[in-house]
């Protein structure tokens, strides 16, 4: 994984957390691909590391067949989240909350330098 990728993340997810979403309609992904500006710009790489990060979120929801729900982590289903999402509820969900400061967390352990091997 390019840590490029995962320091754009990073950046983008404290921004998230400190400022809020710029769309409150929108969950993390949405709000990371289009309100901070990344658009299509390592697109392909930035989605593996956003399925990378939620699959590995211990709090992640289940689908009905038990595997992670990587599209609806924190709801869990469609339905749900698009109730919130119409409502702009989303980011009242403590949940959303925790998976960013998971993500975060995570980045930032990834990100910081290694000791040198004696």
């Amino acid at each position: 994984m390019n840590v490029q990728v995962s320091e754009i993340l990073l950046e983008i997810f404290t921004k998230l957390k400190n400022k809020g979403p710029f769309d409150r309609g929108a969950g993390i992904c949405f709000n990371t691909f289009y309100n901070f500006g990344l658009g299509h710009r390592n697109r392909e790489e930035v989605n593996e590391k956003l399925n990378q990060l939620i699959s590995s979120w211990p709090d992640i929801k289940k689908n009905e067949d038990q595997t992670p729900n990587t599209l609806h982590p924190v709801e869990g289903n469609f339905d749900d989240y698009g109730k919130a999402a119409m409502s702009e509820t989303l980011w009242e969900n403590p949940r959303r909350l925790a998976l960013l400061d998971f993500m975060i967390k995570t980045l930032e352990k990834e990100i910081e330098p290694k000791p040198p091997i004696a």
